[in-house]
């Protein structure tokens, strides 16, 4: 945990160094494998899962609580943005981001909302409720490239995010 909480202390400074604003973090990101062209998570969930046997689910959640608190500290120092991508395995999706950043309780703590990252994206005004009640805590958008436009302009999700065309990736 140490040296992950350096990166981000690294990359907090980075930022102010840059100017740039905002810097979007996850929770114990698992990793992901460049396969056939595709980038996959198929490869490092088998591998995160088994590092971990003995920690719970909450546990895992009180631990990045404690290092989010302390890389928040330096975020509100160094006038930086944190925003937290709802993004597995510890934050699942967009409410229990919420939930993080609201127990973190830094006004530099915020929400990277992934629109990809949830399955119920699809349904009708879903994008519009989540936006209702992540608010103003929302300060970047995330997606993947799961999704195409179709030619009459429909955008639909694509399967393990492929395409036919690179191009039609919204």
């Amino acid at each position: 945990r140490d040296a992950n909480i350096q990166m981000v202390v690294d990359m907090i400074e980075l930022c102010r160094d840059l100017g740039a604003p905002i810097l979007r973090i996850c929770t114990a990101w698992r990793g992901s494998s460049w396969r056939d062209g595709l980038g996959t998570y198929e490869i490092a969930r088998p591998g995160y899962e088994m590092a971990f046997p003995q920690i719970t689910t909450t546990e895992r959640w009180q631990y990045c609580l404690e290092c989010f608190r302390i890389v928040a500290k330096e975020a509100e120092e160094q006038n930086v943005i944190l925003a937290l991508q709802n993004h597995p395995p510890i934050v699942r999706n967009s409410m229990d981001c919420l939930a993080m950043v609201e127990e973190v309780g830094s006004p530099n703590f915020k929400i990277c909302f992934d629109v990809s990252g949830e399955r119920a994206w699809q349904q009708t005004n879903w994008i519009l409720n989540a936006a209702r009640r992540i608010g103003k805590l929302w300060v970047h958008s995330h997606f993947g490239g799961d999704f195409k436009r179709e030619q009459d302009g429909t955008v639909i999700r694509t399967p393990l995010g492929r395409t036919t065309d690179p191009m039609q990736t919204m």
